[in-house]
């Protein structure tokens, strides 16, 4: 049965900087998430905010800060479902503005390792293609840790091998991907990927007390860098900067701000400019919509 949803909003200004009229019309999008926010890219001009502004997103988000959908401006909208411990069972991209919506949906099964899946939508030919099913196979030590990952299609042909190293002073924390794509594990010293027995790269990271990375460096087979992240914390553990190395040169820092709710409400980003001193390139604001009623 579908139930009808009555929804009310109240609006918070999270930042002194005044905010555009809205450019975009996202009415036409029902948000499943408990919280909405409107992602604003604040204008720079050489290195300076200015007082103007561009809807560049919309975001929902769970109770517990999880990204649930985005929508954006050319229409293309994500949307997530995850599990009880915060992974990723259904990830669809689709659009707003056109039929059919979806384009690209990758299903999840963590059963024994992680099973994936991925449907495309063909616009030239416009029908559904079902891509290959590809499945993450784990072997693990006797403190359950990963130490061995194989990807392989469903004919069984082989992608990969990791490896992995631990080192066991530290605490043991729940593995993610950051936004990168690139997956943390906790405790995870090393991670040597191997295809056709032959060492392509290696994930080399440090932790703290906690087993929060601290910094992961992506090393070619001769183990020289090839990019290197090193990650800051607040005292309540969430992350509030990264900076990024390619090769030897420092590329860039990104900054994050939280409000007393612990959301996401500012997020910047800063290169080298003369004399090495960092230049803001980008900020975005993150305007909360939160949902009043309940579903009734």
């Amino acid at each position: 049965m579908i139930k009808k949803l009555t929804i009310a909003f109240s609006i918070t200004i999270c930042f002194a900087n005044p905010l555009l009229a809205q450019q975009w019309s996202y009415a036409k999008v029902k948000f499943e998430g408990q919280y909405v926010a409107e992602v604003y890219t604040m204008k720079v001009e050489t290195g300076q905010l200015t007082n103007d502004s561009v809807l560049s997103s919309v975001k929902s988000f769970d109770d517990r800060n999880y990204v649930v959908e985005e929508v954006e401006k050319e229409g293309l909208r994500e949307r997530n479902v995850y599990d009880s411990e915060g992974r990723i069972l259904i990830r669809t991209a689709y659009y707003n503005d056109r039929k059919p919506m979806a384009a690209r949906k990758t299903e999840n099964e963590y059963v024994n390792g992680l099973q994936s899946s991925t449907t495309y939508y063909d616009w030239k030919n416009k029908a559904w293609l079902k891509g290959d099913k590809t499945l993450n196979t784990y072997k693990f030590n006797k403190k359950g840790q990963v130490i061995q990952e194989t990807l392989v299609n469903e004919a069984g042909k082989k992608y990969f091998d990791a490896y992995t190293t631990y080192d066991p002073k530290y605490k043991l924390v729940k593995p993610y991907y950051d936004k990168f794509g690139n997956l943390h594990l906790p405790g995870g010293k090393e991670i040597a990927v191997v295809m056709d027995a032959d060492t392509m790269h290696f994930n080399c990271y440090e932790h703290d007390a906690t087993g929060k990375v601290l910094q992961f460096i992506y090393k070619y087979k001769d183990r020289s860098t090839n990019a290197a992240y090193s990650y800051e914390y607040d005292a309540a553990g969430r992350l509030i900067a990264y900076n990024y190395t390619s090769g030897t040169r420092f590329d860039s820092r990104n900054e994050f701000e939280y409000n007393s709710d612990g959301r996401l409400i500012v997020e910047r980003e800063l290169v080298p400019g003369a004399n090495d001193e960092l230049v803001l390139v980008e900020e975005l604001h993150y305007h909360y919509l939160l949902k009043l009623n309940k579903e009734k």
